[in-house]
């Protein structure tokens, strides 16, 4: 009992219980083709998530593995080994207190390899030779066995690899001492050197006499038990002091999950198993199994246990007055006289029976502070164990909640409610044969404080709560105090008609009691969902809509998150929200748009949520290979004038565009040879054509994919005049054809949301290209509502409507012909504006009694640095043992581990930054304990 309280505490605190193996895994070898099992028993709490692994990789159940999992206890079935089977296996037991881990080697022996030493091997099952310990590999008939050879072959210390102990010292007591070693008395070393002269030499191991083993004292059943009693299985096993002696207990044919209140032994030669207390669900046969390399044996009993009933039949006399234990003695004496002559009632036992609820939970209202009680009554056998659970949050018994069974009915009994009790009462029922449960709401009406409209002093005190006062309020206490005496007397004067007994929960002395209870009236619906989120998956940059349809009287709030993130109404995701159904739109879906989205519908009658997966998947293109759109035209010109090859190609990856003339590179080193790539589009630029450079061009597209090319002539043509060629720099016309430069752009600096405006001027004819791009990238600035490029021939303007921080870089303006190209650049600044910080969530009054303790938490919304600072009464609180504060980015917490009268006051926590500041108040009132 003293182990069980320490656990209630320890769960109560909640505290957590890292994983653990109660069973490891061992290595094991097994010859080709045959079936093996590897089982292991993790606990802790909560209760930790199993996985197995092979290799270092996750291990998939198939037709070869199977994993099955039965309470705390795994197993993973190898069927037909194969092997490729042989390996390094890992088990891993996990839960948010921690991690554990046990691995062991499976080694798969060809059935090629095994057949010759068949003959050697035992006559043992399948499931035997799995679980035998690995042999050691310098002999090497024993490495492809699955069991240890015959004794006179191999020595058993062989097999294990006993390391060498060293030499004893003359005197082992000095020796200890010089250790460091606790040496016990002599009395008691002689007691357990006599205890083992106690055993004839025939019982005691040695190593030259191996044996199998076999129990020399069997177990005794336990068949008059009652819940709560001390049971202890005990047997004596043979050889004594086996180091190879493995011990093992079962229940009803499955592996004995032990537990605190189990408690196995294997001392020398005694084999115990004891039970600290007993419950009903713990009959059954236990059997006790004991192997070593040369056999095993078994030995059995059988455990039964009365549950407690709700009439308690046991004296309460003290000690000494044995009156009713001769009653007893008398009526088995009775018992025992039917059963001799043929006359004893035949007892039918009870069948089993799921958990069922005969009084399931029902809705509860109640006002803020008032006592709130549950209560159900359940049926099935073994008797089920009830748990209680508060909006998923297990209810331990305690100063905050009372948990009561009077035999035959479960209470839960929250003897002042709170704010934060309200929301869904759940009360599970589970036996071995299944489980029940039964779901109630916990409704909570908030109560207006009235003390400072009562108080005495004038214009009352000033408590930061509402100052509205019922003028009515006299007149109400009034009424109800008339309505209670009528009730009173009613029941004084009420006789019941008929003969029909009244049931005790109505009896006159619970009515009394209970008239604390609330009438309960379910108003509205609770919300629930008509279509529920589905998973969906998404191209990247494509439109989403997803949404849920549901029904709740008053009409629920709808809250949508992402990975437990609140998703909020952006021009990003836009939420639109009916009486009945709401739509979540995303405009332009990206990858880290994925992830877990939960809609949670909350109305004062309950809450509802239902979650869906959506998965945004990267735009894959397929390679391609290169293919021209346009091709470059044959061409005829005179001699110096210019000329323009141009092609556009696409391909993925993008292709890269070469020209040549008469399968040589063309010369790009020649100032009159110049080639511009415009997105997907390529020009071969000749300023100056000569008749040499007549010929045939080829311009070849590729990529890792694969090329293509294009070929196109060039023709040349003297002029007839025979002078001199014309020149760009000889031709006025063909100069100012050519972009210039009269002013560039200018940097520039402003501040965020307000506009921007680039401007340079550039004349150059017509035809020209204008074109804006910002940074490095090789894709111009499109017009849109934010930006707004506009040309007049000669000057560009580049307008930003609002400029903001993602907007700050270089930004450049090209303006192009077919003649030439020019560019300028400048730089653009944008001085970010800090949020004054925001509460997102705030502290309000809180009502406590002397002794408890008291926490604030508030979240900040606002950038960085932010500067939290908590004030009582316009003073400023530092961290202290009395005073906790714990900040973290933009969270605070602030905690009172033991409140006192003086503590009382109105607290503040102001939130600031260089932007400014933010605060939120409350009041913490703190009453005196009542005295029980």
């Amino acid at each position: 009992m003293y182990t069980n309280k320490i656990i209630n505490i320890y769960l109560e605190r909640g505290s957590n219980i890292a994983p653990y193996f109660v069973e490891q895994l061992y290595d094991i070898i097994i010859i080709e083709g045959q079936d093996a099992q590897l089982d292991a028993t993790a606990e802790g709490f909560p209760e930790p998530k199993v996985s197995w692994e092979k290799e270092g990789k996750p291990l998939t159940p198939n037709k070869e593995y199977k994993v099955e999992f039965e309470g705390a206890k795994t197993a993973l079935h190898i069927h037909a080994a194969k092997l490729t089977d042989a390996g390094l296996y890992q088990c891993t037991a996990t839960s948010p207190a921690g991690t554990a881990i046990t691995k062991c080697r499976v080694t798969v022996i060809p059935i090629s390899e095994a057949g010759q030493y068949a003959k050697d091997l035992p006559q043992f099952g399948p499931q035997l030779l799995s679980k035998l310990p690995t042999l050691p590999q310098e002999d090497i008939r024993s490495k492809y066995m699955t069991v240890p050879v015959k004794p006179p072959e191999v020595k058993p210390e062989e097999l294990y690899k006993l390391p060498k102990r060293p030499k004893k010292s003359d005197n082992p007591l000095e020796e200890a001492k010089r250790r460091g070693v606790k040496v016990l008395p002599d009395e008691i070393l002689n007691a357990l050197q006599k205890g083992l002269e106690e055993y004839p030499e025939e019982e005691m191991y040695s190593k030259d006499r191996p044996q199998p083993p076999k129990f020399k004292v069997h177990l005794k059943s336990h068949l008059n038990l009652n819940e709560d009693d001390h049971c202890l299985f005990e047997a004596k096993l043979i050889p004594v002091r086996d180091p190879m002696m493995r011990v093992q207990w079962f229940r009803n044919g499955k592996v004995l999950h032990h537990a605190s209140r189990m408690i196995p032994r294997y001392n020398f030669a005694d084999v115990s198993l004891e039970f600290l207390y007993t419950f009903a669900e713990d009959d059954g046969i236990y059997e006790c199994v004991a192997t070593n390399p040369y056999g095993e044996d078994r030995t059995r009993a059988e455990l039964k246990c009365r549950p407690k009933r709700s009439i308690i039949y046991n004296t309460q006399l003290p000690k000494g007055m044995e009156g009713v234990a001769k009653l007893q003695m008398l009526e088995d004496e009775i018992k025992h006289t039917a059963s001799m002559i043929g006359l004893e009632e035949k007892v039918q036992e009870k069948e089993p029976k799921a958990p069922e609820f005969i009084m399931p939970l029902e809705d509860l209202s109640v006002d803020e502070g008032d006592n709130a009680k549950f209560i159900a009554k359940v049926d099935g056998h073994p008797r089920p164990r009830v748990t209680w659970s508060i909006n998923n949050g297990d209810v331990a018994n305690g100063s905050r909640y009372k948990l009561v069974f009077d035999g035959l009915v479960h209470y839960l009994d929250i003897p002042r409610t709170r704010q934060y009790d309200a929301g869904v009462i759940r009360c599970v029922a589970k036996n071995t044969f299944g489980q029940s449960e039964s779901v109630a709401i916990l409704n909570i009406k908030f109560r207006q404080d009235y003390r400072s409209g009562l108080s005495k002093t004038p214009g009352g005190i000033e408590t930061g709560l509402d100052d509205s006062f019922d003028v009515d309020i006299e007149e109400r206490l009034r009424t109800r105090a008339q309505a209670r005496q009528r009730e009173s007397v009613d029941d004084r004067t009420y006789r019941p008609l008929t003969d029909k007994p009244i049931h005790p929960l109505h009896s006159k002395a619970n009515a009394e009691k209970m008239s604390w209870r609330q009438t309960v009236e379910k108003v509205g619906d609770a919300p629930n969902f008509t279509k529920s989120l589905l998973p969906l998956k998404a191209k990247e940059g494509s439109k989403v809509v997803v949404g849920v349809e549901f029904t709740g009287e008053p009409a629920p709030t709808v809250s949508w998150y992402r990975d437990g993130f609140t998703v909020e109404d952006s021009e990003d995701f836009k939420i639109r929200t009916t009486e009945t159904e709401s739509v979540l739109t995303i405009k332009h879906a990206f990858i880290i748009d994925s992830g877990l989205y939960t809609v949670k519908l909350f109305n004062p009658i309950g809450i509802k949520q239902c979650q869906a997966a959506i998965r945004i998947m990267p735009i894959i293109a397929e390679d391609q290979t290169p293919r021209f759109l346009d091709v470059p035209q044959d061409s005829e010109i005179l001699a110096g004038d210019p000329v323009r090859f141009q092609c556009r190609v696409e391909g993925e990856p993008f292709p890269t565009v070469a020209f040549y003339r008469e399968d040589e590179p063309v010369n790009l080193n020649d100032r009159r040879f110049r080639v511009i790539q415009e997105g997907d589009v390529f020009t071969l630029l000749v300023f100056e054509a000569l008749p040499a450079d007549s010929g045939q061009y080829e311009a070849v597209a590729e990529n890792a994919v694969g090329k293509a090319n294009t070929r196109f002539t060039l023709t040349v043509t003297s002029r007839e005049s025979g002078g001199k060629k014309a020149s760009v720099v000889d031709d006025p016309k063909l100069v100012h054809k050519v972009p210039y430069l009269e002013k560039a752009l200018e940097d520039l600096h402003v501040k965020e949301g307000q506009s921007a405006t680039f401007e340079c001027i550039i004349p150059a004819s017509y035809g020209t290209d204008v074109k804006w791009y910002k940074g490095t990238s090789e894709w111009p600035i499109k017009p849109s509502k934010f930006f707004k490029p506009k040309s007049d021939g000669t000057k560009h303007q580049l307008f930003i409507l609002e400029a903001y921080a993602e907007d700050e870089g270089l930004y450049k303006c090209v303006v192009s012909n077919p003649v030439g190209t020019t560019a300028t650049t400048a730089t653009l600044k944008v001085d970010h504006l800090m949020q004054v910080p925001e509460f997102v969530r705030a502290f309000s009054n809180l009502t406590t009694y002397e002794g408890e303790q008291v926490r604030f938490d508030v979240e900040v919304r606002g950038d960085p640095p932010l500067t939290i600072s908590w004030f009582r009464d316009g003073e400023i609180i530092r961290d202290s043992p009395d005073f906790q504060i714990f900040t973290e980015g933009n969270r605070s917490v602030f905690y009172i581990s033991e409140v006192f009268m003086e503590d009382q006051g109105l607290f503040t926590c102001t939130a600031s930054n260089s932007a400014g500041s933010s605060d939120c108040s409350a009041r913490l009132i703190v009453e005196p304990r009542p005295q029980l």
